[in-house]
């Protein structure tokens, strides 16, 4: 947090030196000081994790104190009489939130800004934490390790089992520990929130992962009754607007990227083309909406008749059951080895956006011979269409096991809003650049 203060300090501070004798000095100085203090008043510093939390959040919030910072400036500038140019303090506006997030994009790789954590409990959900840390290296979190007396096997192997719930503060003190996640553990409730008590003293972040947490996700909100805390997990309603500003944005998003994707398609149709002489397009049934069957479009990345039938319906096995292999399939030719790399091969699936099949965002789109491994409860991820990316493009791609995909899926579905769908869509162009996860 210290850093990131001095950093953003340090912005405006630069600024100013770069435009010497054109800003009054009390317009730099009330401006340099104005800006950490609103920054932190916004929360900027409360979480090293994901301060401001998503990035189109970040962006906003840092434009917000750069517009205040500036007509501060400006308006101390009119009081002492400064003849201070208007292009100028605005030029300065939109400098300053660029720096920020420069700063922060720095701070955020540089090994030593990872987070220690330590997790309390060692059963399948501190597993699964410990998973997730792994695969989201993004999230700067270091696992040091768990305290519990009865660990599962699983999670013992990988990490020390630095001992039970009592000695929780002993182990934050001595491994330095920045964060604690609670798992869920057998210790009676009342030593732990008493330990946790004087970790938040310490100075540490704590976070709770809450029971029944399959059933939470982004629209949860909490409530209270006479002051005990309550986590509303209801899905929110139908909304007519929000659908309605879906298929507009599908439409015009679709028609956009189509347009500007072009060259690119050209491209890669000759590619194919030359390669094998084969077609361009990959036509493959997938189950929409309700259930209902339709065509999903995409560039051909394997050899021709990679697809029949009885291997198919093996790999619709494998990949349900979770032995399913991605990294030597040697169906995929060099120039599909190409275009996966940056999810370029999906380009065509903006037509069945079009053609109303599919949405930009929506449940990863499943093959009738995967229909088997779809039952009970996950059934619920058919009341959504199928997108182009969704939670689980973000979250992990091809890294996914099955389950996985199917919690991601109906969390999508149940939780659904317009909100949600515009922070997939900024995280989505993050991932394809990064290429993770990509097979």
């Amino acid at each position: 947090m210290k850093a990131l203060m001095a950093w953003d300090t340090a912005v405006p501070l630069v600024v100013f030196a770069a435009t010497y004798g054109h800003v009054p000095l009390l317009s730099a100085v009330l401006m340099t000081v104005l800006a950490p203090l609103a920054i932190g008043a916004l929360g900027g510093y409360h979480d090293r994790l994901n301060p401001f939390g998503s990035a189109i959040a970040l962006v906003g919030r840092l434009a917000l104190v750069s517009t205040l910072c500036v007509w501060v400036g400006w308006v101390a500038a009119a009081a002492i009489g400064s003849s201070a140019r208007v292009l100028l303090f605005a030029m300065i506006s939109a400098v300053m939130p660029l720096g920020w997030i420069v700063g922060r994009a720095f701070l955020r790789v540089m090994p030593r800004n990872r987070e220690r954590v330590l997790i309390v409990g060692g059963g399948l959900t501190a597993a699964r934490v410990v998973d997730l840390s792994f695969r989201h290296p993004e999230a700067r979190m270091r696992v040091v390790g768990f305290v519990d007396a009865n660990p599962l096997s699983r999670i013992a192997d990988g990490l020390p089992n630095l001992g039970a719930v009592q000695d929780l503060v002993d182990k934050v003190v001595g491994h330095r520990i920045d964060r604690v996640i609670v798992c869920f553990s057998q210790a009676p409730d009342g030593d732990l929130v008493d330990s946790l008590r004087a970790c938040e003293g310490l100075g540490v972040t704590v976070n709770i992962v809450p029971r029944f947490f399959e059933l939470a996700g982004s629209s949860s909100r909490m409530t209270s009754l006479g002051g005990l805390p309550l986590v509303d997990i209801s899905p929110p309603g139908e909304r007519l607007i929000e659908r309605a500003a879906k298929r507009i944005v599908d439409i015009v998003g679709a028609s956009a990227l189509l347009i500007l994707s072009a060259p690119v398609l050209l491209a890669a149709a000759v590619a194919i083309k030359l390669e094998d002489r084969g077609p361009v397009l990959y036509r493959s049934p997938r189950l929409g909406r309700n259930g209902v069957v339709y065509e999903m479009l995409k560039l051909r990345t394997m050899v021709q008749n990679a697809d029949r039938d009885q291997f198919e319906a093996a790999r619709a096995k494998a990949l349900v059951s979770g032995q399913l292999k991605h990294d030597h399939d040697l169906r995929i030719t060099r120039i599909g080895l190409r275009l996966r790399a940056l999810s370029l091969d999906e380009i065509p699936q903006l037509v069945n956006v079009l053609r109303g099949e599919m949405s930009l965002v929506g449940p990863r789109s499943v093959q009738p011979n995967e229909a088997y491994g779809v039952s009970g409860w996950q059934i619920a991820r058919f009341a959504s269409k199928p997108g182009i990316t969704g939670l689980w493009q973000v979250l992990g791609r091809s890294e996914l096991a099955w389950d996985e995909r199917m919690d991601l899926d109906c969390s999508y579905t149940r939780h659904w809003s317009f909100g949600f769908d515009l922070r997939i869509l900024a995280r989505t162009a993050s991932v394809v650049l990064s290429r993770s996860g990509a097979r």
